[in-house]
């Protein structure tokens, strides 16, 4: 109320001049935002609100802090802006927008909900608030506010692609498919939609529709690498036999590890292969074929015809759910560092069963937060299988999440020798004296399916599109094994199959390991 009578008092003294003078400032600040000139048009705008505290300047203000990153700042700029106009309904959407993005969703929706109460007209409020109740899984609640934005704003392409998604997360999948080629009807260059169908198309195993739809993702994402590369992209079609073709890395550890087995079949097709792969997948992939050159995640051959990414590979060479090539095995690791493991592990009697509980999570990219949730457990999820009579358990775990294991009750009996894997030609070798590995979907699942070892991935409702739909199978991995989540969330009847499957599992392998010591330390590190 001070900072409302004070600009009531202000506006009173003001002449005519000084308004004048005040609204070339306030234009002048304008003018330079436009421009990008962001430190510049705040300074005008503080000098403008120093002398005339309006509400649109405050607002103004916030959004460059916004734009700056200063989201503390920015939420200070919105709430002069909001006590200056108790009915900013703008003000309060961009305000849930910074709460949403410091991951505040409660915060947020009721921002927007204010927003919506203040203007039922404002399109975009409903959209952002479908989007943190689309995070919070609340679909129905999400689904309706999309509607709502819909019926404001007919052409409203992101609440059709969120919808679709939506559709997708609850397996109606036709719904989703119907969806997305609805808005490809009115725009058939859409990018999101595309992708997104294409992901949808690989999902049900049709490859032939799915991989051309793939490519929409070399548009949709930075690229920066293929900024200094001059020379043409490859996607199959032109002969490949005698050229050099420079292939790079994408996406996660688990697709280099999954789809690097294509350089293979590049260097089977005459061409000279130069792969680049991040450094800490290097060692590992460069058992891949000695006649690939391996070189590191930036780096640039002095020589190459033709480039392509890895993911553009199965598009090119045709690959069909029936054709996915060397499913059996392609990777290998060092025998000296499997027989130095071995010698360690002597003492380790029964079945050697390797545990992963989670993925990495990353909280700035909401795709990957939204899978990370989506696919992983806690160790606590695993605790029904750690009493199987015969079976040692060793934690094959990095990043935060390992932390629950030193959080674990005392007895738990995993063993733990991650600080001594550098990378994953380290985790390969140890896997190699494993039995088994038990694991959520990461990149560790396509390390031993690469290594042709047994192992068995928890799979949630809502898989990733390489699992397929109901398949307990994989193409990609003949050593591959899916237990499904029947109920979105519910993991329990899951570990319940895999805890009787695994007491099959390791009384048909007996004491395949003889013990000659037994360690008083269950957690080595």
């Amino acid at each position: 109320m001070r900072l409302v009578t004070r600009m009531k008092a202000m506006l009173e003294r003001r002449t005519q001049k000084e308004m004048k003078d005040l609204r070339a400032v306030y234009a002048k600040a304008a003018a330079f935002e436009k421009k990008g000139m962001l430190a510049e048009a705040a300074r005008s705008y503080r000098f403008f609100v120093s002398k005339l505290p309006e509400p649109t300047a405050y607002y103004n203000l916030g959004v460059i802090a916004k734009k700056m990153g200063a989201f503390d700042e920015a939420i200070a700029y919105y709430e002069q802006a909001i006590t200056l106009k108790p009915d900013y309904a703008e003000a309060y959407a961009n305000l849930g927008g910074i709460h949403n993005a410091k991951l505040e969703f409660n915060a947020a929706l009721d921002c927007y909900g204010k927003a919506i109460a203040h203007n039922p007209a404002l399109a975009e409020a409903y959209y952002n608030r479908g989007v943190i109740l689309q995070e919070l899984r609340r679909h129905d609640e999400a689904l309706q506010d999309y509607e709502t934005a819909l019926a404001l704003r007919p052409d409203y392409y992101l609440a059709y692609l969120n919808i679709s998604v939506i559709l997708y997360e609850l397996k109606r999948k036709a719904e989703a498919a119907r969806n997305y080629e609805r808005i490809l009807r009115r725009d058939p260059g859409h990018m999101d939609a595309r992708w997104n169908l294409g992901l949808l198309k690989l999902s049900e195993g049709d490859y032939a529709s799915g991989w051309a739809l793939y490519e929409e993702r070399l548009r949709l994402q930075d690229f920066g690498y293929n900024k200094v590369l001059q020379k043409p992209y490859w996607r199959g079609g032109q002969e490949i036999a005698g050229r050099t073709l420079l292939l790079k890395w994408e996406q996660g550890f688990g697709d280099t590890i999954q789809f690097c087995r294509y350089a293979k079949l590049a260097r089977q097709a005459g061409a000279h292969v130069v792969l680049c792969v991040q450094e800490p997948l290097r060692r590992l992939i460069e058992s891949l074929d000695e006649g690939i050159t391996i070189i590191g995640e930036d780096e640039v051959p002095a020589h190459y015809d033709v480039h392509s990414h890895l993911m553009s590979l199965p598009g090119a060479f045709g690959t069909r759910v029936e054709t996915v090539p060397f499913p059996a095995k392609y990777l290998s690791v060092d025998p000296a560092a499997i027989a130095a493991w071995q010698s360690r592990l002597a003492g380790f009697g029964g079945v050697r069963i390797g545990l992963i509980w989670a993925g990495n999570f990353q909280p700035d990219i909401i795709y990957v937060r939204r899978n990370d949730a989506n696919r992983s457990v806690t160790l606590g999820h695993y605790s029904p299988l750690l009493d199987i009579p015969g079976a040692s358990f060793f934690s094959l775990q990095k990043g935060p999440p390992a932390a629950q294991l030193t959080a674990a009750p005392p007895g738990h009996g995993i063993l733990d020798f991650t600080r001594e894997f550098a990378d994953f030609a380290d985790t390969g070798a140890f896997i190699e004296n494993l039995d088994l590995v038990i694991t959520v979907d990461t990149a560790v699942a396509h390390l031993a399916g690469a290594l042709g070892k047994t192992v068995w991935i928890l799979v949630p409702f809502v898989s990733c599109w390489r699992w397929l739909e109901t398949r307990t199978d994989s193409p990609w991995y003949a050593s591959v094994r899916l237990f499904r989540q029947q109920e979105r969330g519910d993991w329990a009847p899951v570990i319940e199959d895999v805890r009787r499957e695994l007491q099959v599992f390791v009384a048909g392998r007996g004491k395949i390991h003889p013990v000659t010591e037994s360690p008083d330390d269950l957690t080595q590190g």
